[in-house]
């Protein structure tokens, strides 16, 4: 029998990546939708069923969110600004 391998994280865990691609850490948080415990919550995130919350996280430079391909969460952003850059193309191409 197939049995699904499953990926546990937290929101917090793919923020601090992302951020990390920003040149931005956790304590440029300035506002979230999640508490700090929610953010902590570790998350199955093997693809099939989002097992994560929607969630917008604000830094002075940045907007982080989630985008969800197939059940499997990603953190996203873009620039808080206009003026600081442009997003990418999200979703699969």
């Amino acid at each position: 029998m197939f049995e699904k391998s499953r990926i546990m994280t937290s929101v917090r865990d793919l923020l601090i990546s992302c951020m990390r691609e920003n040149s931005e850490v956790f304590a440029d948080v300035v506002s979230s939708t999640m508490s700090t415990d929610q953010m902590e919550m570790t998350f199955d995130n093997s693809y099939g069923v989002p097992e994560c919350s929607p969630f917008v996280v604000w830094t002075k430079a940045r907007v982080y969110f989630p985008v969800c391909y197939d059940g499997h969460i990603s953190v996203e952003t873009v620039p808080r600004n206009p003026g600081y850059g442009v997003a990418k193309m999200f979703g699969s191409w």
